[in-house]
Order: structure tokens, then sequence, then C-alpha cells
């Protein structure tokens, strides 16, 4: 991937904004020496590593310069000089599956494109990713796991109910978030159950997919009574028609019938 873009003096003005941004709303500084803190904000800007710094799969793929599909291509060919291991992939494809919307400065249609390119547009149990290692041609075969991305596609009720939420790269992937709703753990369909689901926050969970079905079946913003605007009112659209026809998962399929009678134990914000 050429990086020459790294050093045009506009994109560069931009790039320092965009992280001293970062910085304030991910308190980057904390618990971070001031070496570290130097050499991530190096990498931030020019995608090139000091050494092994910094030494997260996660955040060398967070942090560089540019996400996309080139972006994640150079980062396992030239920014991983320790090799790439099964668990790098996999953390790798965990944070693609619900982190996306946190990468600064990554535009949603970007990531709908990335995580298209990467996943496609229907959910598969198994992920296997072909890529470069220092030049080198390699594979890897990892599960994914639906609660995790089920979990992280309801997140995108903030973006119905508040004016200022960022758009979610959910508002691109309603085909692949519906796709997923065989293989999702029935209990994270039951309200109050406590069960223990990995990598989802049970009762944050609860309350996002509450908000989401009750916003999406009501003709207007249920908090405020005022219409949506274009863009949400088009995906509340074509997610409540998804739902109308759904009769599987049955718990999913109650919980709708229960949203759109307003049931107060659904309205949790």
């Amino acid at each position: 991937m050429n990086l020459d873009f790294t050093k045009d003096p506009e994109w560069i003005k931009q790039r320092e904004e965009l992280w001293k941004f970062t910085v304030r709303r991910s308190d980057l500084k904390s618990g971070i020496s001031a070496a570290d803190f130097k050499a991530l904000h190096n990498y931030f800007m020019t995608g090139v590593l000091k050494g092994d710094n910094p030494t997260h799969i996660l955040t060398r793929m967070k942090f560089f310069p540019q996400m996309s599909v080139d972006a994640v291509a150079h980062v396992l060919n030239y920014n991983m000089p320790e090799g790439v291991k099964d668990e790098d992939i996999s953390m790798f494809t965990g944070y693609l599956s619900g982190g996306l919307d946190s990468t600064p400065g990554l535009e949603t249609d970007a990531a709908v494109t990335l995580f298209n390119h990467l996943f496609g547009d229907r959910y598969q149990p198994n992920f296997t990713i072909e890529f470069l290692h220092n030049d080198i041609k390699m594979h890897r075969s990892v599960p994914i796991d639906p609660n995790r991305q089920f979990a992280s596609g309801v997140g995108i009720e903030k973006w119905l109910r508040d004016g200022n939420a960022k758009r979610s790269v959910w508002v691109g992937l309603v085909d692949y978030w519906f796709s997923l709703l065989p293989y999702v753990d029935p209990v994270l369909f039951v309200l109050g159950d406590s069960t223990y689901v990995e990598h989802v926050h049970r009762i944050s969970t609860e309350a996002k997919l509450g908000s989401l079905l009750v916003h999406c079946a009501s003709a207007s913003n249920p908090k405020t009574g005022k219409p949506h605007p274009e863009e949400k009112q088009q995906f509340i659209t074509d997610f409540h028609e998804r739902m109308e026809a759904l009769d599987k998962p049955e718990g999913l399929a109650d919980l709708w019938e229960r949203a759109k009678k307003r049931d107060p134990a659904l309205i949790q914000w």
C-alpha cells in the first residue's frame, strides 16, 4: 500500500486534529508510558512501527493511517514482524465484528465496504482469510461469534435515538444482522435472563435490543414524538418490514409484538 498520502501537509493537519480528538475521547494517555504514547502517535501519523511498537494487532489495525481493505492487507503483510498467529486473527476478526465504529476517522460507508469484503453479506460460522505475510501467501480459518456480532448490531439504537450519534456501520448491514438470528443464543431474547454468554454484556445488550425494537416499531421517535430524519426513517421502515415477516426465532418475534405495544419492560432509556 502506498503511504505517500501521509506526507501531504493538508492530510497531516487533519490527522493531527483527529489525533487530538481521539486522545480526548479515548483517554489514550491513561495507563501508557510517555514513550509508548509517542510511538502510538507516530504510528497513527505514518503507519510505520518503531521496533514492535505498538505491540498489539488491534492497535496496529485501529490506529493505522487508513482503515480499508488495502490497509488490512498492508498491516498483515508488513506490520506483524513477529508473525501472524491464529490468536491474532481471532482478535482481529472480533474487532472487525464489533469495533469498526470506534476506528478513528473511518466513515460509515467505508466501514460497510470493508466488513462486506471480509465477511460477505450473510453470516457464515467459519471465517477464512487469505493474506500475504512478508510477501508469502498464508491463510487462517477461525470461527465467528454470532452472539458478539448480534450484540454489536443492536448498538445501532443509539444512532436512532441520539441526534448527535455517529452513523453506525450496521446502517448498511441489515441483511447480515438478520442472517445472524438463527445462530444467536436464544437466551439473548429473554428479558431478565442472566445466563452468561461469552463476549456479550447481558444488561447492556438487553437494553439496546429493547430500544432498537421499540424505535423500529414506532412511526415516530417514541421518546420525542417527532418524525425521524429521512435516512433513519428508511432504516426503520426496512427493519419494520423484516420484523413483520419474522416468525423465528420465536423469542425475538415475541419481543417484537411486545415492542409494538410499547411494553414498559423494553423501554429502559
